[in-house]
C-alpha cells in the first residue's frame, strides 16, 4: 500500500484529497477535512454512493473540531473501476487498508446502507484492527432494497411504518407472529430468501 501526494483544493484550502493504494493495487480516493489534533471520525458510504453524500456531516463534524474521514469504494466516485475485487470481503480489506495506510487510530466510524455491510465484514475479517476503532454506527442497513411486487396494496407503507414510532405495533406484531411460526416458516419469508439467495 502506498499513500498519494495530497492534491490541493482551490475551493477548500482545509480538505486535503489523495488516493491510497491498496493491497491488489485498487487506487481508492479519500479526503480529510478539519483539525489534525482532532477525534477521528470515519464515513462510508453505501451501494451506489459516494464519499459526497456526507458532505453536509462532513462540514458540520469537520467545524466541531474533528478530523473527517470520507472515501469513495472502489467502483464508486473519484476511485478506481477494476473489473475485480466487488465482493463485500474485499471491500473490507480496502476499508482495512485504508485506515492502516492513514493511520486512523480512536476512530469513530459511520456507515449506511451497504457501507454496514462492509463495516460488519472488516470487523469479522480483521480483529487486529479492532484497537483502532472506538465506535461503530450503522445507519439503515436494509434487509431489502424494494418492495416486493407480489405485495398487496397498502403493503409496502405497512413495512414501512415498522421504523416509525406510530409503526410500533406493527412491529411487535410482525415479530411475535413470525416467532410464533417459527422463523422462515411463512411463505413471505421463503420467497425474500430466494429473492435474496439468487443474488
Amino acid at each position: 500500500m502506498e499513500l498519494s501526494v495530497p492534491q490541493a483544493d482551490a475551493t477548500a484550502a482545509a480538505i486535503k484529497k489523495a488516493s491510497i493504494t491498496t493491497g491488489d493495487n485498487c487506487n481508492l480516493a479519500y479526503s480529510q477535512q478539519g483539525s489534525e489534533n482532532g477525534r477521528s471520525l470515519l464515513f462510508v458510504h453505501g451501494w451506489r454512493q459516494t464519499a459526497a453524500q456526507w458532505k453536509k456531516q462532513v462540514s458540520h463534524f469537520a467545524e466541531a473540531g474533528f478530523r473527517v474521514t470520507t472515501y469513495d469504494m472502489r467502483g464508486h466516485g473519484d476511485s478506481e473501476k477494476p473489473t475485480f475485487g466487488y465482493r463485500i470481503s474485499r471491500l473490507a480489506a480496502d476499508l482495512n487498508d485504508l485506515l492502516r495506510t492513514l493511520q486512523l487510530e480512536d476512530l469513530s466510524m459511520v456507515a449506511h446502507s451497504m457501507g454496514c455491510c462492509v463495516l460488519w465484514a472488516f470487523w469479522d475479517q480483521y480483529p487486529d484492527s479492532h484497537k483502532l476503532v472506538k465506535r461503530l454506527v450503522l445507519v439503515d442497513e436494509p434487509a431489502t432494497l424494494v418492495s416486493d411486487p407480489n405485495w398487496p396494496e397498502g403493503k409496502d407503507k405497512e413495512r414501512a411504518a415498522i421504523f416509525t414510532p406510530d409503526g410500533e405495533h406493527v412491529f411487535k406484531f410482525y415479530y411475535w407472529r413470525r416467532v410464533r411460526m417459527g422463523y422462515g416458516a411463512e411463505p413471505e419469508d421463503k420467497r425474500q430468501r430466494r429473492r435474496c439467495a439468487a443474488d
